[in-house]
């Protein structure tokens, strides 16, 4: 993976990796897939990057990373991850998040969001 998210800004731009993005398509489309959600999750969360706010955008670097790694090592998602996941992609697609300015509560919402999946990541 090309970006590092950071808590700070996202001035490394976020490039994800062709090969990656193709993976992810490829197992979203799979019916069989006990992947297929968590990569159909990824690939809807990251197209939102653009216009998001650099904290959200922290968030969906760190998610396409986390979605990368588990279908790469074909690692097991549970029911909490995927949750989270749909709770993300709702707020994203609903408009919940604006692009600008947060309120403390979305602040936070969005930092216990990156805080979950870095340990995530983390976990083997």
């Amino acid at each position: 993976m090309e970006a590092q998210p950071s808590s700070q800004s996202t001035s490394t731009a976020f490039r994800p990796s062709v090969y990656a993005l193709i993976n992810l398509r490829t197992r979203a489309q799979r019916i069989d897939d006990p992947l297929a959600p968590l990569a159909s999750l990824v690939c809807d969360i990251i197209k939102a990057y653009k216009s998001s706010s650099n904290l959200v955008k922290t968030l969906i670097q760190l998610v396409y990373e986390y979605g990368v790694d588990k279908i790469e090592k074909n690692a097991e998602v549970d029911h909490e991850e995927l949750s989270r996941l749909n709770q993300i992609e709702s707020s994203l697609s609903r408009h919940e998040w604006p692009n600008e300015q947060h309120s403390d509560d979305v602040t936070n919402q969005i930092q216990r969001y990156i805080t979950y999946f870095t340990a995530r990541r983390r976990t083997p």
